[in-house]
């Protein structure tokens, strides 16, 4: 439960908007990216694949490229959360992914927070979605049946890396990590995707 928590938190941090991390000594804006095209898997299918009905897609959560449908008893029922990270969004999120590494320099090793500090470290070096595929993927992954060779699973999320893009995938229910719905979000993603 713990780690599905910080494994959301962790994508929806990852996907907020680049301006996070800006520096003050920036003369001009960093580069906004457009809004999270949420139509490959919407709010109809949202609600039929986690079983209960969504709202959605969240706006703020769509402004930083995830696409996140949230039931109304969302500790109870559930939420359904996927991303399609390219090259261009990986650029802008750097600098986030920079600033949250820096929080956690006096993080202890053993505190519970290390690892999500450790996989931010990781995601601020990450120069390509190999790298990003890899920090976010991480050493307990294993392959999903019936997806890609490029799907993993980790405890918390479901990731696939595709040629020119990292699809993350997260649906949870009553607090739980759901791989069997995860890869539903995931197949429908793929069949629907636009190149």
């Amino acid at each position: 439960m713990v780690r599905l928590r910080a494994a959301t938190l962790l994508l929806l941090a990852a996907l907020a908007p680049a301006r996070i991390g800006a520096g003050a000594q920036d003369a001009s804006p960093p580069p906004v990216a457009p809004p999270a095209d949420c139509s490959p898997v919407d709010v109809a299918d949202a609600s039929r694949i986690l079983g209960y009905a969504v709202d959605g897609p969240d706006e703020g959560a769509r402004a930083g490229g995830i696409c996140f449908f949230v039931s109304r008893a969302v500790s109870e029922e559930g939420s359904v959360s996927y991303a399609i990270v390219t090259d261009a969004q990986l650029a802008l999120r750097r600098g986030y992914f920079a600033a949250q590494a820096r929080r956690c320099g006096s993080v202890d090793p053993s505190a519970p927070r290390a690892l999500i500090c450790a996989t931010y470290v990781k995601l601020a070096f990450a120069k390509d979605l190999d790298a990003y595929f890899a920090a976010r993927s991480g050493p307990d992954a294993s392959p999903v049946p019936g997806l890609s060779d490029g799907a993993v699973a980790t405890p918390d999320a479901l990731y696939m890396r595709l040629p020119d893009a990292v699809i993350e995938v997260i649906v949870s229910r009553s607090g739980d990590f759901d791989l069997e719905r995860s890869t539903e979000v995931a197949k429908l993603l793929l069949a629907r995707r636009k190149h």
